[in-house]
């Protein structure tokens, strides 16, 4: 009937075991090579029947015949496989059929040089196509870091916002600072990369401020001494928030030394003059110029050019003049920036 009885009908085949593939088993060598210990016993067995080769057909040629092998990697390293292959037959043909074919003295047999361009072809195939899969598997690892890093980023960017919220206009803010020091650390002569560096840094510069009471944070009055000590630690909180790798560094020095003065007299750590990173210079002038020309919960805003006369009237001592000079060249010629800080400004 229709189950499965384990006997035969006549006439019923019984399926043909298939013998794996190639891939498969290349596949399998692959899984074996990536335990170093085959590894290490699979040159040995390589090493030992070269060896073996070389002595039963009567020993080796001249040594330098191996520099062959100097092009043959280069080309594979250049070219991938194919590359490798074409040059690991042409190194070869040099060697072996032109000198006989140019009438010169000790020359090759033709079997010793078809198994010497044999070699060099397969070596050069190898190597292009170990690279070429070394390659792919790096630029995978690169995306992955990248996909990561952006992911971080959008999470820090959450909190920064969710920091940000509580006494200015939140996404508004962020998004100020951002355009605004990255314009100005490019007005310096700064690397794109370095400058949106400079950007990101900026929108994450105050993420410590979560871990500050409102009480303190919203107070329209003046702050007392204890206030003050708190205040004075979210640089420090920031700057642990964005504990990291190495991508994160210039937020760091950014969230520490924001508010530093040119002469010395900010905090946390009383830097003074380009002891504070160029980067925290930079985010101390484009977060006080946003501070002074956006409704804060202690103070009204001023117009653009009364902030930037304050500006110049504090460089040298809070701000770093030859910045401030940037900034407000920048600010006064430049009508897009101004147009877009002005559509992102807070009512």
């Amino acid at each position: 009937m229709g189950a499965n009885t384990g006997v035969r009908s006549p006439g019923q085949r019984v399926p043909s075991q298939r013998a794996p593939s190639v891939s498969r088993a290349l596949e399998s060598l692959r899984g074996e090579l990536d335990d170093p210990a085959m590894t290490v016993l699979a040159i040995a067995s390589l090493t030992l029947l070269t060896f073996t080769a070389v002595r039963i057909s009567g020993g080796a040629p001249s040594a330098l015949m191996e520099i062959g092998y100097a092009p043959v990697a280069l080309a594979a390293y250049v070219f991938g496989s194919r590359g490798g292959l074409v040059t690991g037959i042409l190194v070869g043909a040099v060697l072996g059929p032109l000198p006989a074919l140019l009438g010169m003295d000790r020359v090759e047999a033709p079997a010793d040089w078809i198994i010497r361009v044999t070699a060099f072809a397969g070596v050069g195939t190898l190597i292009g196509g170990m690279l070429g899969k070394t390659a792919v598997v790096a630029s995978d690892v690169h995306d992955r870091l990248l996909e990561i890093q952006e992911r971080e980023r959008q999470s820090m960017l959450a909190l920064a916002t969710a920091a940000e919220s509580r006494d200015t206009d939140a996404g508004e803010h962020v998004r100020r600072l951002e355009i605004a020091a990255r314009k100005l650390a490019a007005h310096t002569g700064m690397s794109e990369r370095h400058a949106n560096e400079v950007g990101i840094a900026a929108a994450f510069h105050d993420i410590g401020k979560l871990r500050v009471p409102e009480r303190i944070l919203l107070k329209p009055d003046a702050l007392d001494p204890d206030e003050w000590t708190v205040i004075r630690l979210h640089p420090i909180w920031s700057e642990q928030a964005l504990a990291g790798g190495e991508h994160l560094a210039v937020a760091r020095e950014v969230a520490r030394w924001h508010h530093e003065n040119w002469d010395g007299s900010g905090y946390p750590d009383g830097l003074y003059g380009d002891r504070i990173p160029l980067s925290a210079r930079i985010v101390r002038i484009v977060d006080a110029f946003d501070a002074m020309t956006n409704r804060r919960p202690y103070q009204q805003p001023v117009s653009f050019e009364a902030a930037l006369e304050e500006l110049q009237a504090n460089a040298g001592n809070h701000f770093d003049p030859e910045l401030v000079r940037h900034f407000v060249d920048m600010l006064r010629t430049d009508a897009d920036l101004r147009s877009e800080l002005t559509d992102l400004r807070s009512a």
